[in-house]
């Protein structure tokens, strides 16, 4: 009982994936700082402060009105504004609205500059974050003879500013911009411009307290040019995010990817390699046990002396031989691990069809005149299946580790996570003081392990008229 209900909570587990975690376990990356932490170790006190994620801009597409009265604007005046244009907006979003700051100069007049803020406010109550990043897009119409700048800027508690990006645009005539490269405070470019150091933080810099911060978008216009100037810029999809050093279940790994789900998906994986390896293993040393069982002679000599030439064969080097000359497929780990764990299954059918074979229900199928295959597989056969079911319950066990040990040793599917590809990720990296990325995935395979070696126990002797209680 206690091993049926591991399998059942370890498969409603896996169906479940997709409504237990909403991240991808593979390509939902960046969604926190690398290697964070659990959420539940902030009960520790030496966590307690850590940096959680914080992301001020709730719609940065900029889909409805609401979504712009979150920003902060200057005082508009006669030559500048900025106000929601609800009706033009990146098409790639697939929704309309961004900001629009408009500065406009009437001719035979003059201005050296104009400037034009809006910002976002937000608050940091915990230690600097692992790392920051900034995305937007623009979009400039401009009328006339002027220079257009535009600088993203993050201000502290304090009043000081902190300018993270600046460049001078041109029209770009309909199209949408984004900054090349991106602003993000791991770029050496941001690094060292705000900390003159490359080994700096300018996440420890900027963040150095907590408190009241804001997101400030600034656009400077200056023109010296007597004709009338208008410009026209928007900017859409702003998305602001400080990466924190806790998160989730499990926290992150090293590309900032979800632990949980990574967990989450990798039974399901761990559960059909297992299940799918065990059923084709079995399968395979039924056919070969009955066959040599019930034909003996020759036929018994030679599957016999095949299968104990391949069960004397060290499994493992065997296996990571042809998964690196066959490629690391999930399927080719599946078929491998089939084929070369059928012996044992062979060796424990045979010797009960050598037993069956002398009974008297088969002598008087073959007095009807029953051939071979008939009482291979329709009077053996059906005497054995409990013996397999055994068997299948008794292999799983070893083929989910089998799969866990070439993915620790680097040779499983990359595209698939798996419990193995976890603890192979946390040996890669290096990975000893963030224990919760090893135990997890580690009591995964032992109790999976364990389940489906209670029920086969159970199986047999339930099923095995050796074992019955009389």
């Amino acid at each position: 009982m206690i091993g049926l209900s591991l399998i059942i909570f370890f498969s409603v587990f896996a169906a479940a994936a997709p409504l237990i975690t909403p991240y991808d376990p593979i390509r939902s990356t960046n969604l926190a700082g690398s290697r964070a932490a659990p959420h539940w170790m902030t009960l520790l006190p030496s966590y307690r402060g850590s940096s959680r994620n914080i992301a001020p801009i709730t719609d940065p597409s900029l889909s409805a009105m609401s979504s712009f009265n979150q920003w902060q604007l200057s005082i508009p005046s006669s030559t500048a504004e900025i106000a929601y244009a609800s009706d033009i907006g990146r098409p790639e979003d697939g929704k309309t609205g961004s900001v629009l700051i408009h500065i406009r100069k009437p001719s035979e007049t003059r201005f050296t500059e104009t400037v034009q803020e809006a910002s976002v406010p937000f608050t940091s109550s915990y230690e600097a974050p692992q790392r920051f990043t900034l995305d937007l897009y623009w979009n400039l119409e401009l009328s006339g003879n002027a220079t257009t700048r535009i600088s993203a800027i993050i201000q502290d508690p304090e009043g000081a500013r902190f300018e993270i990006w600046m460049k001078d645009l041109e029209a770009t005539k309909g199209s949408w911009l984004k900054p090349t490269p991106r602003i993000d405070s791991w770029s050496p470019q941001l690094r060292l411009k705000l900390t003159q150091d490359i080994l700096g933080s300018p996440e420890q810099k900027i963040f150095s307290t907590p408190g009241e911060y804001a997101l400030i978008l600034r656009v400077l216009v200056w023109s010296n040019d007597p004709g009338a100037v208008d410009v026209r810029l928007y900017v859409d999809d702003v998305e602001f995010r400080c990466y924190g050093a806790v998160f989730g279940f499990l926290g992150t790994d090293q590309f900032g990817a979800d632990l949980f789900s990574q967990l989450v998906y990798g039974a399901r994986i761990s559960l059909a390699v297992g299940v799918l390896a065990s059923l084709l293993s079995v399968a395979i040393g039924t056919v070969l046990g009955i066959a040599s069982g019930y034909l003996g002679g020759a036929v018994d000599q030679v599957l016999m002396r095949f299968n104990d030439m391949l069960l004397v064969l060290p499994s493992l080097p065997l296996l990571l031989v042809l998964i690196a000359v066959l490629g690391p497929t999930v399927w080719n780990v599946v078929i491998l691990i089939g084929l070369l764990r059928f012996m044992s299954v062979a060796r424990v059918i045979r010797s009960q069809v050598l037993s069956y074979k002398e009974r008297p229900f088969i002598e008087a199928a073959k007095a009807a005149g029953a051939g071979a295959g008939n009482i291979m597989f329709k009077q053996l056969f059906p005497n054995v299946m409990s013996l397999t079911f055994a068997q299948l319950a008794l292999s799983v066990p070893a083929a989910i580790a089998s799969e866990a040990s070439l993915s620790w040793l680097g040779l499983g599917d990359p595209a698939l996570p798996t419990w193995g590809r976890m603890l192979y990720m946390a040996h890669y990296y290096g990975v000893l003081k963030e224990w919760w990325w090893i135990i997890f995935p580690g009591l995964c395979i032992a109790l999976v392990s364990i389940a489906f070696i209670f029920v086969g126990h159970a199986m047999d002797e339930i099923l095995n008229p050796r074992l019955r209680p009389r």
